[in-house]
């Protein structure tokens, strides 16, 4: 993506996109269906359910919604990823502050309303987003701390000097 669509030429950064979109998208449903229909398993049984139940839950409004606004998320954290400027650390920031918001909003059903909260795998994998992002961002708040103290202004006691007007 780099050196392909990262440049100053918008339009040649929105028709990168575009075709991104137009061929990851629906191979990733034919993977699914080629899943559901061939695989075998708890976890492929699950993938196959998920085509099949879709109408007997009685959620397909909400369903279809969610996969439409994950969708949403994905074209917009790949725009972010799109530009120019170095800000593609947006879009893991982003994605890590989803699952702690998803952590959080389970404790909290679990807390106030008696449901499940979440499982220690949940939390592990949570715990290592967050370790990742951790590691990640330290350099450049490193960085910016180290530019920072660069900067700032040196006063006469700091200089070993004596004040002005004594």
């Amino acid at each position: 993506m780099s050196h392909l669509a990262k440049g100053q030429d918008a339009s040649a950064s929105i028709r990168y996109f575009v075709e991104e979109q137009m061929v990851a998208t629906p191979a990733l449903v034919v993977v699914l269906v080629g899943a559901a229909l061939l695989g075998e398993g708890p976890v492929l049984s699950d993938i196959r359910h998920g085509f099949t139940d879709l109408l007997t839950r009685g959620r397909v409004l909400e369903e279809l919604l969610v996969g439409v606004l994950s969708q949403g998320t994905g074209v917009f954290g790949g725009l972010i990823l799109l530009d120019h400027r170095e800000n593609s650390f947006c879009v893991p920031v982003n994605r890590a502050s989803s699952i702690v918001a998803g952590v959080v909003a389970t404790g909290l059903l679990s807390v106030l309303l008696g449901m499940p909260g979440a499982g220690r795998r949940e939390l592990l994998g949570a715990a290592l987003v967050m370790g990742a992002m951790l590691v990640l961002c330290l350099p450049t708040v490193l960085k910016a701390r180290q530019a920072a103290k660069q900067a700032a202004p040196v006063t006469g006691s700091e200089a070993g000097g004596r004040a002005p007007g004594r």
